[in-house]
């Protein structure tokens, strides 16, 4: 993947739990290439287990549209209101961010609805904007791809 040189990745979400030991993984490499990324549901929770944060099964399943609460500005929400409406889908949150990560959103189920390390241009969403369901998702895509 690094030979290919790529100037950006997105680490979807899907089905498993970080905290199963047949879990996927990413090799540590493609995190720490400087390459600007963006988690969505999974691959926040990847990226915040990798980076020294915490995971664990959510009290309550998250399952449909939530209100994002954005409490950090940040180029990410360029152009997007507070209160937007997104689509949650997971079992699993972070419970807490590794050092150098910053909370930028948040929603009434999950304290850490997205994050954020400028210096490293990481962000991380544990909602699913690429769903017609969230919407402001296709602009925040877009502000990440700029």
């Amino acid at each position: 993947l690094l030979q290919r040189k790529p100037r950006a990745l997105i680490l979807s979400g899907g089905p498993a739990s970080v905290n199963e030991s047949d879990s996927p993984k990413i090799d540590r490499r493609i995190l720490e290439a400087g390459i600007p990324t963006l988690g969505i549901c999974y691959g926040m929770q990847l990226i915040a287990q990798h980076f020294g944060g915490s995971v664990i099964p959510a009290t309550s399943h998250e399952y449909g549209k939530a209100k994002l609460d954005i409490i950090v500005e940040n180029e990410i929400f360029k152009d997007t209101q507070n209160g937007q409406i997104v689509w949650m889908s997971h079992g699993d949150r972070v419970e807490s961010i590794p050092s150098g990560f910053e909370k930028i959103a948040i929603s009434e189920n999950s304290p850490y609805a997205a994050i954020a390390d400028t210096n490293r241009n990481i962000y991380a969403f544990q909602f699913h904007p690429e769903v017609y369901h969230s919407e402001c998702g296709s602009k925040l895509l877009k502000n990440f791809a700029s």
